[in-house]
């Protein structure tokens, strides 16, 4: 009888926590128009496993990924659409940079040229951040490919120093594109989108 009772009330626990991280879904869902929450806890769980499990050893993808999926929509140089296997979709931030605007010099380049690596293929994201818009902050990888690189190296992009001020990468592409005029660093004066959001 006890024994019954015992596996009563833990499957009643259970119950009660899988009503807990519905409600919590639905609410995140209603408040930024995605669910996100559960990325943070499964990178940390992820992190304890391969720290404390003795023999466990870390997957050997390179390079690593927290989620992965396919790019369903570009909205520009540095925002895209990820779609989960589960059919749900997510908004992707690159980390560490950002794009000219739409409606700015080189905008429209930078979300064609995103478009190109990206439209319809598989990534890999590196978790970085969820900004104030739920957007998932990430680095983005397809076929070992460093993206947010790619797009600086390019001038597509500028590295956004004021959010990743140790990312030497970034700091170093940036500089050779300005160095050699390429993409937006062709003009004498390019305007970065901080400013041009600010003006």
């Amino acid at each position: 009888m006890f024994k019954l009772f015992s596996l009563f009330r833990r499957r009643s626990a259970w119950r009660y926590l899988v009503l807990i991280l519905i409600g919590l879904s639905i609410y995140e869902y209603q408040q930024n128009g995605a669910v996100t929450w559960y990325v943070g806890p499964l990178r940390e769980l992820r992190e304890l496993f391969y720290d404390y499990i003795p023999g466990a050893d870390a997957p050997s993808e390179t390079p690593p990924g927290d989620l992965s999926g396919r790019v369903t929509a570009v909205a520009d140089g540095d925002t895209f659409t990820l779609r989960l296997q589960g059919r749900r979709d997510l908004r992707v931030r690159l980390y560490g940079i950002d794009a000219p605007e739409s409606n700015q010099p080189y905008g429209p380049q930078a979300r064609a040229a995103l478009s190109e690596k990206l439209l319809g293929e598989d990534v890999n994201l590196v978790l970085q951040d969820v900004d104030n818009y739920g957007r998932l902050v990430s680095t983005v990888y397809f076929e070992g490919r460093d993206i947010n690189l790619e797009q600086v190296q390019s001038g597509l992009a500028w590295w956004y120093s004021d959010y990743a001020p140790d990312d030497r990468a970034l700091r170093d592409a940036e500089a050779v594109a300005q160095r050699g005029k390429v993409g937006l660093w062709k003009d004498a004066k390019p305007v970065a989108p901080w400013e041009w959001r600010r003006r």
